[in-house]
């Protein structure tokens, strides 16, 4: 994925159905990967909010987050979760492989979950004693 197609993803569905499906006030959380950080994204989401931050973005709030800190980003460790129980041996169509991906999501043990939000304070004090830098999380 590079910039443009990020751009596309924030502009046409990430906002849109944020708004939609959580309501005006929703969080949203980006880390400052690259392509999230280019002039093209964080220039729509500052133009956008200058004109008319009501009518385009509701009252979406972009949380601020460390650069490039997967520490604290809970999404990464679910993206390893779901990687170590897809199978790769298994030849699959692009179609099949997305089904795989939401099976797995959807059977996450709620114990998983528990264990990755409860770790929050322990990996947010890490980061900081890290200085920002790489932590054991």
């Amino acid at each position: 994925m590079d910039q443009k197609v990020y751009h596309s993803i924030l502009v046409h569905t990430a906002i849109p159905e944020g708004k939609r499906l959580i309501g005006k006030g929703f969080v949203f959380q980006e880390d400052n990967d690259p392509k999230h950080a280019s002039t093209l994204c964080r220039g729509y989401l500052k133009k956008r909010r200058n004109q008319c931050l009501q009518m385009v973005l509701g009252d979406v709030v972009r949380m601020v987050w460390p650069p490039q800190n997967p520490d604290l980003n809970p999404m990464e460790a679910m993206w390893d979760y779901i990687d170590s129980k897809l199978n790769r041996s298994v030849r699959t169509s692009q179609d099949k492989m997305w089904q795989m991906v939401q099976d797995v999501w959807n059977s996450i043990p709620a114990k998983i979950l528990k264990k990755y939000i409860f770790s929050m304070k322990k990996r947010c004090k890490a980061v900081i004693a890290a200085k920002g830098g790489h932590t054991r999380y």
